[in-house]
């Protein structure tokens, strides 16, 4: 796809501007936010409290990132595909986006729900403060993996943008 100030361009080049913007803010939490909180934090508690506070802002944020940009992806592949363009980066974006969910239900919501268990008043579970620290830097490194995963649609897109 040439570059070109067309409806069709500026809809790909959004994608891969919105999806780099989400993959720029899910590595800041893994390298800067998750451990500050595993050495800063004084107590389990406090430091589990925290953790939920970055999981439930980014619950709100990145999948309407996710979606959005898987969206937008596929309906830029179909029309390329249309008009035999190149298509097949923006399609793999896509998917690479999708691609975060099944991700994030397999390796992380397992993680999750021992945190949340732990700020859960019903729940009342008890957790040292050495086996929270690991959990929250497991958890850490998986959403490093996660990112990688947009980062990765995000560079097929952009390949095909600049095809």
């Amino acid at each position: 796809m040439s570059i070109v100030a067309t409806p069709l361009s500026f809809a790909a080049a959004s994608g891969v501007v919105a999806s780099a913007l989400a993959n720029g803010a899910g590595y800041s939490i893994s390298i800067f936010t998750i451990p500050a909180l595993v050495q800063g934090a004084p107590t389990t508690d406090v430091m589990v409290r925290q953790w939920q506070m970055v999981f439930e802002k980014g619950m709100a944020t990145f999948p309407v990132f996710a979606a959005g940009t898987a969206l937008n992806y596929f309906y830029v592949a179909y029309r390329n595909w249309g008009r035999d363009l190149e298509w097949r980066g923006f399609a793999a974006g896509g998917v690479l986006q999708v691609a975060i969910v099944p991700f994030t239900l397999i390796f992380i919501a397992g993680v999750n729900s021992k945190l949340l268990a732990v700020v859960d008043p019903k729940a009342k579970k008890e957790m040292s403060k050495a086996v929270a620290q690991s959990l929250i830097s497991q958890w850490g490194g998986l959403n490093a993996v996660r990112s990688t995963l947009g980062l990765l649609g995000t560079a097929a897109a952009a390949w095909n943008l600049l095809m």
